[in-house]
């Protein structure tokens, strides 16, 4: 049988045809798997970030010692735990006790959180790690204060594991004891094991923890993915192949990717909605290439393998830059949580050296801690991490006391200030307003002139020079050779944060305290 010209043709335009759907095919496939492994490497990376928190967690109990109730909340508010790491159910600490101590246990829990509680369960383990310390206080996580961990064999397998290694280990899934209605969910904890001083090995003496609640941590990481959606996710080593997230109903034509979470594997499976026009686009594909001539389809063919390996080429940029871009946020995460920890430490220490009882330390060390706060809210509401001087002076000293235009005077230029500047200065501010208010100005209600100008310094840099003048001294002095923890820390704030001088002088009868610091 002989085939002439016209059947040749259309031969070679069907095979023609049936390749280029085969190639658009598999292009469209290409495309759709790079944009589900950046998610998912995305997915990796914010769950990395999460734990970073039990890291800082754990440098407060080394640096502090015995941390009770009370500076752990401080710090975990100040450090906005539920706001920065959503999904995180909150953050704990299992205390190292042996069988027939369960007194002291109790005696805790009725102290810092009013439960009348004991260890629980019972045990035949030589060891009890039971929660006490768990915050935020919410209903969820009061039912598992006094909770022995070690005691259930899924969490005692990884508290040993984090014990061999060293780092936050992630357990398998499991029931939490937060689960207290009838929407439960399926649930993990990561552990970090903590050595107090003086102890060179053995047990540990305790364990920073984090539970988490899986369909909350995984709705609120793709909550900033767009078009991504999570259809199962499953942990290395579940019993009875339990799922994290989903179920094998749902994993038909998703795509499966390992992740890396607290030591363990995690096989999750994604889908996008640009999956759903891959059959319409190879259906309008193979109509239009029935009727174009075979010198057009070629040079499609080839346009599309140009793009591919351009895609391939930006992936790998992609993965390098984000790579790049993980390693600079742990950085700097790292640095920012050390750096809150140590003025936390240095207000903590000066506190209890300027009060006379417990109630009182715990009184001032309050108020300062609120005042960081202050200022991490001012920061958080500007999107470059910084705030102007006028906007943290109005803001700190009408949260101190009521204050009217005839008894406060501001003056000065618009001068943005960086974040450590803006949190070193609004401590700064705190002190001085408080001491107004108890000894000065603001108690006298004789009046504040607050001014600030701009300047070259002699060696070539900008530097910012503020005078606090207080009025209403005619009849009494202030004594300057008194200095309390007030303008001991100012001092502390200025010079050492701020690299500047702080100087404080009588011209009778008003009270001038000059700062000056560089930008």
């Amino acid at each position: 049988m002989k085939i002439n010209a016209a059947q040749l043709a259309m031969l070679l335009v069907a095979v023609l045809s049936a390749i280029g759907a085969w190639a658009f095919n598999r292009n469209d496939y290409l495309a759709v798997e790079t944009y589900l492994q950046q998610a998912a490497l995305e997915i990796e990376q914010r769950i990395e970030g999460q734990i970073s928190v039990l890291y800082a967690a754990r440098g407060l109990f080394l640096t502090i010692g015995e941390v009770d109730r009370a500076v752990f909340k401080d710090y975990l508010k100040a450090s906005e735990v539920r706001r920065r790491v959503p999904g995180m159910q909150g953050v704990g600490y299992a205390q190292r006790f042996l069988p027939g101590e369960e007194e002291a246990v109790e005696s805790r829990l009725r102290r810092d959180y009013g439960v009348d509680r004991t260890i629980w369960p019972e045990t035949d383990q030589n060891l009890r790690y039971p929660i006490v310390l768990l915050e935020p206080d919410d209903e969820r996580n009061r039912a598992a204060l006094g909770f022995d961990m070690f005691s259930e064999a899924v969490r005692r397998e990884a508290m040993m594991a984090a014990l061999q290694s060293g780092q936050a280990t992630a357990s398998r899934p499991v029931k939490l004891v937060q689960e207290i209605d009838e929407k439960t969910q399926a649930g993990f904890l990561i552990y970090l094991p903590m050595f107090a001083q003086g102890n060179t090995g053995g047990a540990p003496d305790g364990y920073v923890y984090a539970p988490f609640r899986a369909h909350d941590l995984f709705r609120a990481v793709l909550s900033t993915i767009p078009n991504i959606d999570l259809v199962a996710a499953y942990s290395e080593g579940a019993e009875n192949d339990i799922a994290l997230y989903g179920g094998d109903d749902d994993v038909w034509g998703a795509h499966d990717f390992v992740i890396k979470v607290g030591g363990r594997d995690w096989t999750i499976y994604l889908k996008t909605e640009r999956q759903h026009f891959s059959a319409w686009r190879v259906a309008s594909l193979l109509s239009v290439i029935a009727g174009i001539m075979a010198t057009l389809f070629f040079w499609r063919l080839f346009r599309e393998n140009e793009t591919r390996i351009q895609t391939l080429q930006a992936l790998a940029d992609e993965r390098k830059a984000r790579a790049d871009l993980k390693d600079l946020y742990l950085k700097e995460t790292n640095h920012r949580f050390k750096n809150l920890l140590a003025r936390i430490l240095s207000i903590a220490r000066l506190s209890s050296r300027s009060a006379s009882n417990l109630d009182e330390y715990l009184r001032d060390f309050s108020r300062r801690i609120e005042a960081m706060s202050r200022v991490q809210d001012l920061l958080a509401a500007s999107a470059r991490k910084s705030a102007t001087l006028s906007s943290l002076l109005r803001d700190e000293i009408n949260l101190m006391c009521e204050t009217s235009d005839e008894i406060l005077s501001l003056a000065g230029p618009e001068v943005e200030l960086s974040e450590s500047q803006v949190q070193a200065l609004g401590l700064v501010i705190h002190e001085l307003a408080t001491n107004s208010a108890k000894y000065g100005a603001f108690k006298k209600e004789s009046g504040i002139d607050i001014s600030w100008k701009c300047s070259k310094h002699s060696t070539g840099y900008d530097e910012v020079r503020l005078l606090w003048i207080e009025k209403g001294f005619e009849n009494d002095e202030p004594d300057l050779d008194r200095e309390g923890f007030g303008s001991k820390l100012a001092k502390l704030m200025v010079e050492g944060q701020l690299e500047g001088v702080f100087q404080r002088r009588f011209e009778k009868p008003t009270l001038v305290i000059e700062i000056s610091f560089p930008l």
